[in-house]
This record gives C-alpha cells, structure tokens and sequence, in this order.
C-alpha cells in the first residue's frame, strides 16, 4: 500500500506572515486509500505545528471526476471524500483500497516552525 505524496516542488519554500508560516505544497493521493485517512505529520510540509489545512480538490488526470481532500486535526490524517450514486446528496468517505494516486491537488499548510 503506497502512501500519498506531499510535494513541495511548486514552491520555493516556506513564507511567513507575521507569525504563521504558509507551505504551499501538491498532494497525490495514495494507491490504496485506508478508512479514517492517511497520517501526516506537520514536518512533511516544513512544519513543527499544523494550525490549518483548508480543504482542496484533487482532480483525476483526465479531469472529470475529483475528491476532497480535507485534513483531520484530531487524527492527524488527510481524508478523502466525493460523491456517488449511493449518497447523491452527500460527499461520503472514499471507501478501502479505493486507488487516489491519480487524483492531484494542490493545498497550503498554515502553523508554526
């Protein structure tokens, strides 16, 4: 089971805004998705504290379907969800072993360090 990547190459490095540093970074999803998300700790985005993760869009590589990717801060994991025919009205986790390292997003990682 492969993990997702955190990849800082679009950025130059970290900024700071007065006291909050901004690590702009992509995001590729895992090979085979766990339940609840995939851990990351805050030094895979340069980071001794993560204060913020806004929620972003993974797009697949043909462009037509996407996830969401949203960081839990009780867990410490970055969990996937989308929508499908069984829950029309609402975004649902993305189940087990589901393969998301076709879907890309890019995010910013808001914290201390």
């Amino acid at each position: 089971m492969a993990a997702g990547v955190v990849s800082r190459t679009i950025s130059r490095g970290k900024d700071v805004w007065g006291h909050t540093a901004v690590m702009p970074f992509s995001y590729y999803g895992p090979t085979s998705y766990s339940t609840g998300g995939e851990a990351i700790a805050a030094d895979a985005f340069k980071l001794g504290v993560i204060e913020e993760i806004p929620a972003f869009l993974g797009v697949n590589s043909a462009g037509t379907l996407a996830v969401v990717y949203q960081y839990n801060y009780s867990t410490g994991k970055m969990q996937a969800f989308w929508q499908n025919e069984a829950a029309s009205s609402a975004l649902v986790e993305v189940p087990a072993t589901t393969d998301l390292s076709l879907y890309t997003g890019r995010g910013r990682a808001y914290g201390k360090g």
